[in-house]
């Protein structure tokens, strides 16, 4: 079953119904049945092993809190391992281990809808417990809310149970400003994931199916448009889930902050799936050191975290690759900015331009099959590499028909967004942002209705 944007919007607005109107005190128990049903429709075996691990990780918790030296991090330990081994037996084996006539033996075995997410959000609230950053929550339900959020399950963000259990205590009540702007988030989402996304993928899928048919150019073209359809794609399904809970009365985080805009590697990963990031740096990079031992140090956690992101992404050897690449360039990044104003205005422009480049080659690790098939690509994108007029129309003619192309919104929608992003930051939190915000949620509207594709593709981020 895919999980399209029109069957979770569907979900959340036959829900609100139910969720306001019942009294508020029995809202927490309503919201866990809403993402009991939301997973059930999806399967009955993922969820019980959601239960299962909610359950478990519930009272493991008390057990942690309460135990002393050794047992207190035996216990930490059976949690942890416990949900990265269903990761490990999910994610990898099915692509190392092939079985005698060339078939995986593990060809059957799935990740679980949400597991990449919700495990991560239940191994941070194990060892937050463990070291004593907050006390054990009580309440079945509302750990059970946090931890299985239905607008979440499928792409995240990671939210930490502190955070959505403070944000559900203190909201979930109607509040007419959070409905509002929540229903513009919302609307966003839609527009960067049917009007973009989803009309980039035709392009994308035929130039990395078969890269060695098309020119060099049309394969920069592959790399940049899949760079920005999965932004589109993963930042657009952040807008819809954050929208969704502001409608239900919960605040929730931003997990992306104009990445593009990034200086470096560095503040690219403040900005890009910041639930994930941050993740990994309280997590994984912190505890094996951080940047406490000394440089070589430093960077040996840098390269082992950024791995550990590129398997936490799939099981292919590419995934691994495009994970190390963003180690490599994280080591040598040197955030060092000219003191003349001038300068640095130019230095920054560069600097962006430089980030974005290597984060696209990066992705074509990314979104290639295999690892073969990524080389290949990239040997091919620096084969005879034109800009004549002949190599662009046969770049680009081939994919106007059907309105995946280019013109359509490479330059209507740039120039969008740009003016958005500079509306926002010239005007934060005030009426012409209000005003803003009303014509953007009205042209994005208008835009889905005329040019979305309603098809029921998935969202790329939750195959992970």
């Amino acid at each position: 079953m895919q999980l399209s944007v029109l069957k979770i919007l569907l979900f959340s607005i036959i829900g609100l119904v139910g969720y306001y109107y019942v009294p508020q005190r029995y809202r927490k128990s309503f919201l866990a049945l809403l993402s009991t049903i939301f997973y059930l429709q999806y399967s009955v075996k993922m969820y019980i092993l959601a239960l299962v691990c909610i359950s478990g990780s519930w009272g493991l918790s008390f057990v942690i809190e309460r135990a002393k030296g050794k047992c207190k991090n035996f216990f930490l330990f059976v949690g942890v391992v416990g949900i990265v081994g269903i990761l490990i037996f999910c994610k990898i084996p099915g692509y190392y281990m092939p079985g005698e006539n060339g078939d995986s033996i593990w060809a059957n075995v799935v990740i679980p809808l949400g597991f990449s997410y919700y495990g991560l959000k239940i191994i941070s609230y194990l060892v937050d417990i463990y070291m004593g950053r907050y006390g054990v929550v009580i309440n079945f339900v509302s750990y059970y809310n946090c931890i299985l959020f239905f607008p979440q399950i499928v792409s995240g963000p990671i939210e930490r149970v502190d955070v959505m259990l403070r944000s559900m205590d203190q909201g979930m009540s109607f509040d007419e400003k959070m409905f509002g702007y929540g229903f513009e988030r919302i609307i966003t989402g839609m527009f960067k994931k049917m009007i973009i996304s989803n009309r980039l993928n035709n392009y994308i899928e035929a130039v990395f199916s078969h890269p060695e048919s098309y020119p060099a150019f049309a394969l920069w073209m592959g790399a940049f448009f899949f760079t920005i359809q999965l932004y589109c794609d993963f930042s657009g399904y952040s807008d819809i889930a954050i929208g969704i809970a502001y409608m239900y009365g919960v605040d929730t985080t931003e997990n992306f902050k104009f990445p593009f805009l990034a200086h470096n590697i560095a503040e690219f990963w403040e900005r890009w799936h910041i639930s994930l990031s941050s993740w990994l740096r309280d997590y994984v990079y912190i505890p094996l050191g951080g940047n406490r031992r000394g440089k070589l140090r430093k960077n040996i956690n840098l390269m082992l975290t950024f791995l550990v992101s590129g398997l936490w992404h799939g099981n292919g050897i590419h995934y691994i690759v495009w994970g190390g690449w963003h180690g490599i360039l994280r080591v040598l990044c040197h955030s060092k900015q000219s003191t003349n104003k001038q300068h640095a205005r130019i230095w920054n422009i560069v600097n962006s331009m430089f980030t974005f480049l290597g984060v696209m080659f990066g992705f074509v690790f990314f979104r290639a099959s295999s690892l073969e098939i990524s080389f290949i690509y990239i040997k091919r994108m620096f084969s005879n590499l034109s800009f004549s007029l002949s190599d662009i129309i046969e770049s680009i003619l081939p994919f106007t028909m059907d309105y995946t192309c280019v013109a359509y919104f490479i330059v209507i929608c740039f120039f969008i967004i740009v003016l958005g992003i500079k509306e926002f930051m010239e005007a934060p939190k005030n009426e012409k942002r209000v005003v803003f915000g009303k014509k953007w949620t009205f042209f994005c509207a208008v835009s889905i209705i005329l040019f979305g594709m309603f098809g029921g593709k998935s969202f790329v981020y939750a195959q992970f």
